[in-house]
């Protein structure tokens, strides 16, 4: 699917974000990465990124805890040993992913990694990444804020 605006990507860590950037920037075969906030940024650079952030700091840790331990490290340590393709698919809730995109790694994420709190509404087929935070369910909408390079 080519033409999507936009990008998700995950901090799993005060100092690491997670994502999986395309076939631009990384092997198809195994997508999944994890940089420095300050190279992801620089990466990035050209353009607006916009940062969401939950209000709850607990249930955010969850999240960024599953999202490293299902997308990037088993042991949530700074060594990669899962291994994730880049493809679009329409199995949202497919475990583990047989292949991925940014977007529906977000989205598992929230889902999954807020346990028992309904973060996200249930959807299905492909989701684009501009259509996340539509996704996300008021009672836990994250505050945003707009950083321009």
């Amino acid at each position: 699917m080519s033409g999507v605006v936009g990008h998700a990507a995950i901090a799993n860590s005060d100092n690491y974000i997670l994502d999986m950037p395309g076939t631009s920037k990384e092997s198809k075969k195994t997508n999944n990465r994890q940089l420095p906030v300050r190279e992801w940024m620089s990466q990035y650079k050209h353009g607006m990124i916009r940062v969401y952030r939950l209000k709850n700091q607990t249930l955010a840790k969850k999240i960024a805890t599953y999202a490293d331990r299902n997308y990037y490290s088993t042991t949530g340590s700074s060594q990669k040993n899962i291994n994730i393709p880049y493809a679009f698919n329409y199995h949202l809730y497919e475990k583990p992913p047989k292949s991925s995109y940014c977007s529906k790694m977000f989205f598992q994420a929230y889902y999954y990694g807020s346990g028992s709190a309904a973060v996200m509404k249930p959807t299905s087929g492909f989701l684009a990444p501009f259509h996340l935070i539509g996704k996300i369910n008021k009672s836990y909408a994250p505050t945003g804020t707009t950083i321009d390079y």
